[in-house]
């Protein structure tokens, strides 16, 4: 913030125009702030593995050995040696949520140790606890506060333990081909893909228009001025075509984006589980009515404040001053 404060103050002393500071010191201030919280919690201590006590796993180092006894041989490398029914039987199985970074952090720490392994993922946690109960997988590989809620469900939770499991750094999660599947990368929901394709539509539409008829509201003479002081297209729509536009185009603007923030509930038709939805569920879970409709009421009005005061903050500073 001092940094962006200093060089943009003497910037406004060499040219004698105000720079924005309070604006571009804030925005830098939280940028700053978001890399902060995302490489933090990249590389927190937060990864686990879920594993019955019998399974001799003590910390990841622990599964080399234990993959050579299954296997028979001396060293990782001599795992190539064998047939690929074999491989499978003796590969390390385990249980995951699908495309979360658990699933990424756990195959690339395998993957790097050379250990075959096995892949099984769920939508949702009880899904895959229900599975390792079953003896489909011998670990669950997620966050540790989730292994301990898991494990605590188990029937005998103290013969299982979480062993913890090397965060990796911020990596690229690279989707590849496994069997008739694509594993990693990201992942858009039918659901949010729908949703999204309708209100950028919908809204694009209405927003193209709105600029349109901004541009299109001053007159031809003032371009015809800007041509004929030598002004170039991007400087005749820079300098003299928007300033005037945008005084037209904002008010409605600022209407459109209310609609289009509060049009996301829309998402309920589809089954997308926005925020209504959420509460809904809650609702007829916790009987408290009464408390989330008002918490509602207040997350809608909070965001349409802050959108409002944003917008018309703009508005103001794009409003000539007529003399």
């Amino acid at each position: 913030f001092q940094v962006i404060w200093i060089i943009l103050g003497r910037r406004e002393e060499k040219t004698g125009r105000s720079s924005n500071r309070w604006a571009w010191g804030i925005l830098g201030f939280l940028l700053v702030a978001g890399i902060g919280w995302f490489v933090a919690g990249a590389v927190s201590d937060a990864e686990g593995l879920l594993t019955p006590k019998s399974s001799r796993i003590r910390e990841m180092d622990n599964l080399e050995k234990i993959m050579l006894n299954r296997a028979g041989v001396d060293f990782l490398s001599d795992l190539d040696t064998l047939p690929q029914e074999e491989i499978a039987a003796i590969s390390f199985k385990i249980c995951v949520l699908r495309d979360t970074p658990s699933e990424t952090n756990i195959t690339r720490l395998l993957r790097a140790k050379g250990i075959p392994y096995e892949v099984n993922r769920f939508d949702r946690i009880d899904k895959a606890t229900e599975a390792y109960v079953e003896g489909k997988c011998e670990a669950i590989a997620a966050s540790k506060s989730i292994l301990a809620s898991e494990r605590s469900t188990l029937e005998k939770p103290a013969s299982h333990l979480i062993v913890h499991v090397k965060e990796s750094p911020i990596v690229w999660n690279v989707p590849v081909f496994e069997g008739l599947n694509i594993a990693g990368g990201s992942r858009l929901r039918p659901e949010f893909t729908a949703l999204l394709i309708g209100l950028t539509l919908f809204y694009g539409a209405s927003l193209a228009e709105i600029v349109r008829a901004g541009i299109l509201s001053v007159g031809k003479g003032q371009s015809e001025a800007a041509r004929a002081l030598g002004l170039n297209e991007s400087q005749r729509l820079r300098l003299v075509v928007l300033p005037q536009a945008l005084k037209v185009i904002i008010p409605p603007l600022i209407g459109v984006y209310l609609s289009l923030m509060k049009d996301t509930s829309l998402g309920i038709a589809i089954g997308f589980p926005d925020m209504y939805m959420v509460s809904f569920t809650t609702m007829n879970q916790s009987g408290r009515a009464l408390q989330l409709m008002i918490l509602m009421m207040l997350v809608y009005l909070t965001i349409s404040l802050v959108f409002s005061l944003i917008l018309n903050w703009y508005n103001e500073r794009t409003k000539l001053v007529e003399r």
